[in-house]
């Protein structure tokens, strides 16, 4: 009986992994992730062409890229450094709840000209 019960403990994780993890983890933790993503395009964008890329590059890298409450990231190249922004539960840019690559622990990226990140 135990090992029935554990056994469908374990198809229903399955099962909500493969609903998507966007309804397990919540808004906050889908934005989180799509944030990291999105950084991690950027690097390898970086990497390839020695420059962050533009707002019209990054439309080109990514068909849709939103955050947890289906609202689209935004991205601001700067000189030397850029921003990667969910407007947040509001949906509303540069409000107080707005989630930054600045807020989300993990997604740092190493490149030699990214100097806001301690690189």
């Amino acid at each position: 009986m135990l090992a029935y019960a554990v056994m469908i403990v374990v198809y229903g994780a399955a099962l909500a992994a493969l609903i998507g993890f966007g309804a397990v983890l919540g808004p906050r933790l889908q934005t989180e992730q799509a944030i990291i993503n999105a950084r991690e395009r950027i690097s390898r964008y970086y990497e390839h062409n020695g420059v962050y890329p533009s707002t019209e590059d990054w439309r080109n890298m990514v068909s849709r890229q939103e955050d947890g409450w289906n609202n689209p990231l935004r991205y601001t190249p700067h000189d030397a450094d850029y921003e990667v922004r969910s407007a947040g539960p509001d949906g509303h840019f540069d409000t107080a709840d707005d989630i930054t690559d600045q807020d989300v622990r993990g997604s740092r990226v190493t490149s030699p000209k990214n100097p806001r990140h301690g690189d």
